[in-house]
């Protein structure tokens, strides 16, 4: 592969890595709460970019910048215990994810939605293994809507800028 070739695919990771981190920092700014008042529930923004990244750069693009996100989004505004729920969160998202695209059955939404589910439920399972109580199950119906609304929302929106993002190469503005 050419050296510019791999230049201009790194030089697309960082910005996907640095859109996902301030799309994080932009969530944080707005909790979800405010729109919706039910607890633990998040829109997942940087998931648009997870998403994206998984369609236009394929499998092991995506997981280093889901994972570098994870880890920045950390450092600079968690906890470990922010860290271990959103470590357990988004792999399994992403694990569902890469196994739902490739079945070729689902489109870009569906692939969000199973995300965006299996990232609900993991939380609550790691939340179940940090407190020792299954009782955090209970939760899981609120979960899964949730992450069925969010994933479908994430999943347009990234199935959009995906199908702009073709235009723009095709007319030859990229």
């Amino acid at each position: 592969m050419p050296k510019k070739d791999t230049a201009k695919r790194i030089a697309m990771y960082g910005v996907f890595s640095s859109l996902a981190i301030i799309m994080a920092y932009i969530e944080r700014l707005f909790p979800m709460q405010l729109l919706v008042p039910i607890p633990f529930v998040k829109l997942g923004l940087a998931n648009i970019v997870v998403v994206m990244a998984l369609y236009a750069f394929g499998v092991r693009a995506a997981f280093a910048i889901a994972v570098l996100r994870i880890g920045v989004v950390a450092l600079l505004f968690g906890n470990p215990f922010s860290f271990a729920y959103s470590l357990a969160g988004g792999m399994a998202s992403f694990a569902i994810m890469v196994l739902v695209q490739r079945t070729n059955v689902f489109g870009v939404v569906g692939v969000s939605v199973f995300g965006g589910v299996v990232h609900g439920v993991a939380q609550l399972a790691i939340g179940a293994a940090l407190v020792r109580t299954v009782g955090l199950f209970y939760y899981s119906p609120v979960m899964i809507i949730a992450g069925v609304v969010t994933g479908m929302l994430i999943g347009y929106t990234a199935g959009f800028a995906l199908r702009n993002i073709k235009i723009i190469q095709r007319v030859g503005g990229a």
